[in-house]
């Protein structure tokens, strides 16, 4: 999700996975058609929160879910919204990977507030249990101030003894 030019679709396909990006730019999905072609990789028109695209019939189907570097333009309605819309997505025994940043070189997009905290209340409810594990690290191209955070989500479902 947020797949850009393909970069990440394309690592994942060379490593063996059927990949479906999701982008909601036509000029970066039209690149990531062109560089992904020769590929496992099914392109995609859509967004978070909703994925309304992305048929039910993929419910529970995912055991990768990558969101890259758009959190962060989700408001807080909207990504307690996009949490729930995962966790219909993700298979029992999955991972959820979602990057973010901070503000600190922009000042034309709309960023909003992650409270990493949260994942653990969002992907910890209902018939899902997870393990989060957070990290933080800075900026690949060194620009001043931006911090990256990664939250790695691992799901199991629970089991239930019967009686």
């Amino acid at each position: 999700l947020g797949a850009g030019s393909g970069r990440d679709a394309a690592w994942l396909a060379s490593m063996g996975w059927d990949v479906l990006a999701v982008e909601p730019s036509s000029g970066l999905r039209d690149i990531g058609r062109k560089s992904t072609s020769e590929q496992s990789v099914r392109w995609l028109d859509d967004t978070l929160p909703q994925l309304s695209a992305i048929s039910d019939s993929y419910n529970s189907s995912f055991r990768l879910i990558l969101v890259s570097a758009m959190w962060m333009h989700l408001t807080p309605e909207e990504q307690l919204l996009a949490c729930t819309r995962l966790q219909q997505l993700v298979a029992k025994d999955a991972v959820i990977v979602i990057t973010w940043r901070n503000q600190a070189d922009e000042c034309e997009r709309v960023f909003h507030a992650v409270d990493a905290n949260q994942f653990d209340k969002y992907f910890n409810s209902g018939a899902m249990k997870s393990t989060v594990t957070i990290t933080v690290s800075g900026d690949a191209d060194n620009r001043d101030g931006v911090i990256w955070h990664c939250a790695v989500i691992e799901t199991a479902a629970i089991k239930m003894d019967v009686l």
